[in-house]
C-alpha cells in the first residue's frame, strides 16, 4: 500500500470539531423547530411537514410515559462498559461476542477521534488533549448560546435601564436554558474520557532486542512511548491535570448540582435548577436523587481507575470490578432507587 501524508493538526482538528458542531447544530435546529410548533394546528395540519410534527407529538407522548430516560441511560451505561471490556479486562470472549464488543469499541469516543487524528501522525499526549477538551468546547458553546439568546430577549424586551441583578438573573437563566444538552453531553462522554486518561498507565511488555532475557514496557496506545522513560512522565503529568477536570471534575459537578436540590426536591417546589438537573434526578426516588452520582462513580471506577492496577495482574482488575458490580447491584435490588419498578 503506498504511503499517505499525515495531515496537519489544524485540518484534522477542523474536520472534527466540524462533524461534533454539524451534529449539535443539527439537533439544536430540530428541537427548536419543534418546541417552536408545539401547540400550532396549523402546521401540523400542512401536508409536508405535519405528518413529522404530529409523529414526534405522539412519539414525545409515549416517550415520557414509558419512562424511557431511566431505560436510555441504562443501555448507554451497559454499552459503556462494553467498549472497554476486552481493551482494560484483557477478557477473551468467543468470536460472536468479540465481534459485536469490537464494533462497540468502535462507536467509542476516543475511535471517533482516532479516525481524525491518526495515533501514526500525532502523540499520545495530543490526542488525549483532542478527548479531554472536545466536549468541554461544546459543552460551552451551547451555556454561551443559551446565555446569548437569554440576553437578547431580555434586551429587547426591557425599555428602561437594566439592573445588575436581572443581568445576573437573565444570564443564569441561560446556562439553565441549555444545562440538561451539557449534562446529556457529560453522561454521554465522561467514561470513554476516563477510560483515554486512564490509558496513560496501560503498557504492554515486550522482547528486548538487546537482551533477551529482559522485557520492555510500552504504551499500548503510542508504542513510539517507553513506559517510565521522560516522554512516558511527560504524558503522565498531563494525565495528573486531566483527571482533575473529568474523572473528579464530574463528580464535583454532579455533587455541586445535587446538593442544592435536596430542599426543593423534598419541599416539592421546583426552580429553575432543579428542572435543569431533571436528568440527574428525574427518574430516581426523592430519598435516592442523588443516586446518579454513585452511578458515575462507578463507572469511573470499572471503565478507568481499574487501569491503575498493573497489566500483569488483569484477574486482579476482574476481581476488583465483579465485587464492585455485585454490591452495586445487591444494593440497586435493596433499596430501589428508580421510580419505576420495571427500571
Amino acid at each position: 500500500d503506498a504511503c499517505k501524508e499525515c495531515p496537519t493538526f489544524g485540518a484534522a482538528m477542523g474536520k472534527l470539531v466540524g462533524l461534533a458542531l454539524g451534529v449539535c447544530v443539527a439537533c439544536g435546529l430540530a428541537g427548536w423547530a419543534y418546541s417552536v410548533q408545539s401547540g400550532r394546528q396549523s402546521w401540523r395540519e400542512k401536508p409536508c411537514i405535519g405528518p413529522s410534527l404530529r409523529l414526534a407529538d405522539r412519539a414525545a407522548v409515549y416517550y415520557v410515559g414509558i419512562g424511557a430516560t431511566a431505560k436510555i441511560k441504562i443501555l448507554v451505561g451497559f454499552l459503556q462498559m462494553a467498549f472497554v471490556l476486552v481493551s482494560t479486562y484483557s477478557a477473551r470472549l468467543p468470536d460472536v461476542l468479540a465481534r459485536r464488543v469490537g464494533i462497540n469499541e468502535a462507536l467509542a469516543f476516543d475511535a471517533w477521534c482516532e479516525a481524525f487524528l491518526r495515533p501514526q501522525c500525532f502523540s499520545y499526549s495530543t490526542r488525549l488533549l483532542v478527548f479531554a477538551f472536545t466536549p468541554i468546547v461544546l459543552i460551552a458553546s451551547f451555556l454561551l448560546v443559551g446565555i446569548g439568546v437569554r440576553v437578547r430577549r431580555w434586551l429587547v424586551a426591557t425599555a428602561s435601564r437594566p439592573t445588575c441583578a436581572e443581568a445576573v438573573d437573565t444570564v443564569m437563566r441561560g446556562m439553565f436554558d441549555l444545562t440538561p444538552a451539557g449534562l446529556v453531553l457529560v453522561f454521554c462522554f465522561v467514561p470513554s474520557i476516563s477510560a483515554a486518561i486512564f490509558r496513560t498507565w496501560s503498557c504492554q511488555a515486550y522482547d528486548d532486542p538487546e537482551q533477551d532475557d529482559n522485557m520492555i514496557l510500552y504504551m499500548r496506545r503510542d508504542l513510539s512511548i517507553e513506559c517510565g522513560s521522560d516522554d512516558h512522565k511527560s504524558t503522565e503529568h498531563l494525565a495528573y491535570f486531566l483527571i482533575a477536570i473529568w474523572p473528579l471534575g464530574s463528580l464535583l459537578l454532579y455533587g455541586s448540582l445535587l446538593i442544592p436540590c435536596y430542599k426543593p426536591l423534598h419541599a416539592k417546589t421546583p426552580t429553575a435548577l432543579t428542572r435543569a438537573t431533571a436528568f440527574l434526578h428525574g427518574e430516581y426516588e426523592l430519598t435516592f436523587y442523588w443516586w446518579e452520582a454513585l452511578e458515575l462513580a462507578r463507572k469511573l471506577t470499572l471503565t478507568g481507575a481499574v487501569l491503575l492496577i498493573e497489566e500483569e495482574r488483569a484477574f486482579l482488575r476482574l476481581l476488583v470490578a465483579t465485587v464492585i458490580c455485585s454490591v452495586y447491584a445487591v444494593g440497586l435490588a435493596i433499596v430501589r432507587p428508580y421510580k419505576r419498578v420495571e427500571d
